[in-house]
């Protein structure tokens, strides 16, 4: 009898880093708490994501063989990858390097998904991958015909020196705002120590104020760790690094 792969298991949770800066009425700002408030996801174009690899593919030998059609399938390829909606999350809320560079030199905050939760309740067209690593890009085969499934495949796989980023990707079938039906699919809202007081408190009453029970959280830097604290309105005016 033939092997079979087993459903992995999944995390409890799933966090997204997202950018803020220090002007409580800027568009980057005003944009994340539109998300919290109207409960979606943004999902953008792969071109936007920040690695040059991403969508790169190696022709199978039958392709490598025949240029013509190689371009031809390299192309609807392409074109499959670009209707598709990315968000990236992590596996870890507590990554120095993820909060540098996606959360804006830790000016930004780290959203908590109940992964379970957020996967029953996303609308349709959407789901699930956990990245693969591998030393080499996929292959692009000549059987292929569904190329939105060699889409997703493509995208869902990176160079192993991505692998500290312990990355999901949520696909859809559209670009832009992917909604959930619950707000309780966040747990919690992690605030990175360099957000100014007055956009930690603006985030606080935000999330204070939605129908869910959801914890925010502002980080504290002791030595080379990072810790977090709940984010009471006395402990986000002070200094914590």
């Amino acid at each position: 009898m033939a092997a079979e792969i087993e459903t992995p298991s999944v995390p409890s949770r799933l966090y997204r880093y997202r950018p803020l800066d220090s002007d409580i009425n800027s568009d980057i700002v005003k944009q994340e708490i539109d998300a919290l408030q109207r409960n979606y996801i943004w999902c953008g174009n792969f071109n936007a994501l920040n690695d040059a690899m991403e969508g790169l593919v190696r022709p199978s030998s039958l392709l490598s063989d025949d240029e013509e059609l190689y371009e031809k399938y390299d192309d609807k390829l392409f074109q499959s990858m670009g209707k598709l909606g990315v968000a990236s999350f992590s596996e870890s809320h507590k990554n120095d390097t993820m909060w540098a560079h996606y959360a804006n030199k830790f000016n930004g905050i780290c959203i908590s998904y109940k992964f379970r939760t957020l996967m029953k309740c996303l609308s349709k067209g959407s789901s699930f991958v956990r990245m693969n690593y591998s030393d080499q890009a996929p292959l692009l085969m000549a059987k292929t015909t569904d190329f939105t499934k060699a889409a997703k495949t493509t995208l869902s796989t990176k160079n192993p020196r991505w692998l500290s980023e312990r990355e999901w990707r949520l696909f859809s079938n559209k670009q832009g705002r992917v909604t959930y039906r619950y707000p309780a699919a966040i747990s919690s809202v992690y605030i990175g120590v360099k957000v100014d007081s007055s956009v930690a408190l603006h985030i606080r009453r935000v999330i204070d104020e939605l129908d869910a029970d959801i914890k925010a959280y502002r980080m504290k830097i002791d030595g080379y760790n990072i810790q977090f604290r709940l984010a009471r309105p006395e402990f986000i005016r002070r200094k914590t690094f």
